[in-house]
């Protein structure tokens, strides 16, 4: 099964949020990284590949989505393996007005 972003946003129980390397914010960037991921039954993230972002953001991003935890996918009173995308946005600018 192929679920969307919105489908999966919709599933997340536990979000990391992204966290900003300290030479990051001197750079001013803000975006969106596109992951694919692979959900495991028990809801876990088992596997995260780049579907497209900014290089110096990619790292941050798979690295907070995998401790991001969502809903199981159940059918017929079953958990389910899911496929998916989901978006990733970051704002480093922050970091550079402290």
């Amino acid at each position: 099964m192929w679920l969307n972003s919105q489908e999966l946003e919709k599933r997340i129980r536990k979000r990391t949020p992204i966290q900003t390397p300290g030479t990051l914010g001197k750079n001013n960037l803000h975006g969106t990284v596109a992951l694919h991921i692979l959900i495991g039954e028990d809801g876990a993230v088992k596997c995260v590949r780049v579907k497209e972002g900014h290089p110096l953001a990619i790292s941050p991003a798979i690295d907070a989505v995998k401790d991001w935890v969502f809903e199981p996918y159940v059918v017929d009173d079953a958990p389910h393996a899911v496929l998916g995308e989901i978006s990733v946005n970051y704002d480093f600018r922050r970091v550079a007005r402290r």
